[in-house]
């Protein structure tokens, strides 16, 4: 994999956010990071919708294997002021194989593979840039 990009829209403050890619076993993260990007920080001055993309060269990824790729603030919660960011979202019936899944955690990113996560019952709109 060597990027994903979302759709988001924010107010207030700014957060500083990392994409994270793990596998997956059906309701949370599994193992170790397989990757983790850079953090970013964001703040948008306006209301209108962003195109974020997260640099995830190198990243390997096996066909027919589940993977969760995700943003979060988790390990730079203390960074982020007063942010709400919110995600791009289609009918979960949009794409198959997979959901949009979330965790609002409080900044503990150790529940990432201990605790079950939560649907929304939607699809993100994001773009995954696989391939070599």
């Amino acid at each position: 994999m060597n990027k994903v990009t979302w759709v988001w829209n924010g107010t207030g403050g700014s957060m500083v956010v990392r994409g994270e890619l793990y596998a997956w076993n059906g309701t949370m993260a599994t193992g170790s990071a397989i990757f983790e990007t850079a953090p970013k920080t964001i703040a948008f001055g306006d209301s209108n919708w962003h195109h974020v993309s997260f640099n995830f060269q190198g990243a390997s990824v096996t066909p027919g294997h589940q993977y969760v790729v995700f943003a979060s603030i988790d390990k730079d919660y203390e960074q982020c002021s007063n942010y709400v960011v919110a995600w791009g979202a289609v009918a979960d019936t949009s794409y198959g194989g997979g959901t949009f899944v979330f965790q609002n955690n409080s900044g503990n990113e150790a529940n990432w593979t201990t605790v079950p996560w939560n649907g929304a019952g939607i699809d993100s709109t994001f773009k995954a840039y696989l391939g070599t």
